[in-house]
């Protein structure tokens, strides 16, 4: 198997088993329950999109600007 290839599949690997683990965290938060559960509003509020995108970005070794930023300011723009 050519090198990339073997890449590509790796990091395919490696974020499938981010959202495995994005999802065991979401399940095994008690629901919601207004009233008497308390509202994050502040501190690590992320979920499976967020734990991808840095695995992601962490991979590409892209730790300041790259891609992601460049998309962050053209949604921005627009």
């Amino acid at each position: 198997m050519d090198p990339k290839e073997q890449e590509r599949k790796l990091t395919a690997e490696i974020l499938e088993r981010v959202r495995q683990i994005a999802r065991l965290r979401r399940d095994a938060e008690a629901p919601f329950i207004p009233g008497k559960t308390p509202v994050r509003y502040a501190g690590r509020v992320y979920g499976e999109e967020e734990m991808v995108n840095l695995a992601e970005s962490s991979v590409e070794f892209w730790l300041t600007g790259g891609r992601w930023h460049r998309r962050l300011e053209d949604e921005l723009a627009t």
